[in-house]
């Protein structure tokens, strides 16, 4: 099986759904791996920069506390077809 390694700029594509082609391909990435076609993997690292630029001026209007930041991350990290290290661990932290 495929393991795709996704970056940043999916996952904001993903949860923003703000541009038509890019949200769309992102959408269907989480779709496959729901459907265990592939696996995408998240790095911590790609979960701590989607944090810093979400409670950036520009879209605090639509994530305008933690927790509507950790939420959809942590159903992100929690869909099948979705690997990271220690997601346990990352779940607590978000």
């Amino acid at each position: 099986m495929m393991t795709v390694y996704v970056d940043t700029n999916v996952i904001l594509r993903y949860l923003l759904g703000d541009h038509r082609d890019m949200s769309s391909a992102a959408t269907e990435l989480f779709r496959q791996a729901g459907r265990g076609e592939i696996r995408l993997r998240i790095e911590p690292i790609i979960l701590a920069e989607c944090c810093c630029v979400l409670q950036g001026k520009i879209y605090a209007r639509y994530f305008p506390s933690r927790h509507s930041i950790a939420d959809p991350l942590i159903r992100l990290i929690l869909l099948p077809g979705v690997e990271s290290d220690n997601p346990v661990w990352l779940i607590e932290t978000l």
